[in-house]
């Protein structure tokens, strides 16, 4: 089986291969309403439910615990019943649990919400991933993923440009449309792995799997993790401080809030695959991860030099 990706001059998103064509049609489909979800999440729970910026990045902290936890349980799991099958079951959870949104009130329940949600959604980002690892040939794993990711990032800038309705109404209704929206499109992508091929791991791999050694005792990969972590910091910037600071600090509508999103899903989906060109092994992708952390580590930097009646670029 050969995933076929589309020609460089070809003008869509989606790959000739079937497969890869569903994947990213399933990819569209679930990040269009976690783009409507991230636009307008930060004044949903500060706005509506109340919460002040600590208890929300509070709250967060914890469900960014309980996901970095969830991960090993939902991939053994996944090994033994089945990636798509657990992706089955895992969909309508997690269109349950951001349902629960509409109803919380006060910071104890929004903890017990955010957590649940996040390792249901944790747990099928892992399981995902490892689905199309499994579908997708190693040789077209860096192509193949960097194309998903500008499917990714073109249905967030969809979600973000339809987030922007419910952020300039500032309604509980209005929130609560788009989190019954998001809802819907995890069932949606339940509906859409039919048709992928199911992947399980033989019983000999998986006891191999689970021998005493692991990949929490490789120090060069906790260290590359941790790494990529520090980095991934910038999308808890994007969807919790950025939206926090233009409501709270700015006189600028609340509906910038999504383009900001919108700007960045757009620079993704025009750059990402070409930006992969030429990583092809190890090394090549550490090249890759160093200049991307080069260039967000100098952007701040380049913020400071600017003048001093120019519009900020960060909070």
């Amino acid at each position: 089986m050969t995933a076929t990706v589309a020609p460089v001059g070809r003008r869509s998103l989606l790959p000739a291969d079937p497969i890869l064509r569903r994947l990213a049609v399933l990819t569209g489909v679930n990040t269009v309403g976690n783009g409507l979800y991230y636009s307008v999440s930060a004044l949903y729970f500060t706005r509506q439910v109340g919460l002040g910026a600590g208890q929300l990045a509070l709250g967060l902290a914890a469900a960014g615990v309980a996901g970095m936890l969830a991960g090993v349980p939902f991939g053994r799991l996944a090994d033994r019943v089945g990636h798509r099958r657990l992706l089955y079951v895992l969909g309508p959870l997690q269109g349950l649990a951001v349902l629960t949104y509409i109803f919380v009130h006060g910071f104890a329940p929004f903890v017990v919400a955010i957590v649940v949600a996040t390792v249901l959604e944790r747990g099928a980002v892992v399981v995902r991933s490892a689905l199309i690892a499994h579908v997708v040939p190693a040789e077209d794993q860096v192509r193949s993923r960097a194309l998903l990711r500008s499917v990714m990032n073109a249905g967030l800038m969809l979600g973000g440009a339809g987030a922007m309705l419910a952020l300039q109404e500032d309604s509980h209704w209005a929130y609560a449309t788009v989190l019954a929206l998001d809802a819907a499109s995890f069932a949606a992508t339940s509906l859409l792995l039919r048709g992928l091929p199911d992947a399980t791991v033989p019983a000999e791999e998986r006891a191999r799997k689970q021998r005493p050694r692991t990949a929490l005792a490789d120090r060069r990969y906790l260290l590359v993790a941790f790494l990529h972590a520090v980095l991934e910091l910038q999308f808890a910037m994007l969807e919790i401080g950025i939206p926090l600071w233009i409501a709270v600090h700015t006189a600028a509508p609340r509906a910038l809030v999504a383009v900001v999103a919108i700007v960045n899903s757009l620079a993704v989906v025009l750059f990402q695959v070409r930006a992969s060109r030429g990583v092809v092994d190890i090394r090549s992708a550490g090249l890759a991860c160093a200049r991307g952390g080069v260039l967000l580590g100098g952007a701040p930097a380049w913020c400071t030099r600017r003048p001093a009646d120019a519009a900020p670029c960060s909070p």
